[in-house]
């Protein structure tokens, strides 16, 4: 299936947005350099807000989990410290992911 404003295929884990049929303005977080770009200036559909909602909420429940993980991990003094560091590294991921999914529910104002 070939991603949603982008050429590339190669995304690796976490591909943001691609499970969105048909979306219109929705940019690919994912592309190479210069290759991100939007599809179109109309608005979101309701099934198009319906899915982002429900991958935003997702992404939250990932990003809780792995908050309560860390926390635990982190009272332990034998744990890999290595180990933490690419967990919180991917629940800073997952922030900036919810973020990028929130701008796309509010409309571009052209002012």
């Amino acid at each position: 299936m070939e991603a949603l404003g982008c050429s590339t295929h190669a995304h690796g884990r976490g591909e943001l947005l691609h499970d969105l049929p048909g979306a219109s303005a929705i940019i690919c977080a994912y592309a190479a350099p210069g290759r991100a770009r939007a599809l179109s200036n109309q608005p979101l559909t309701a099934l198009e807000r319906a899915q982002i909602e429900a991958r935003i909420l997702a992404l939250e429940t990932e990003h809780h989990d792995l908050d309560d993980i860390i926390a635990r991990l982190a009272h332990d003094p034998a744990q890999d410290q290595l180990q933490l560091r690419r967990l919180k590294k991917k629940k800073l991921l997952l922030k900036d992911l919810i973020a990028r999914l929130r701008d796309q529910l509010i409309p571009d104002i052209i002012a």
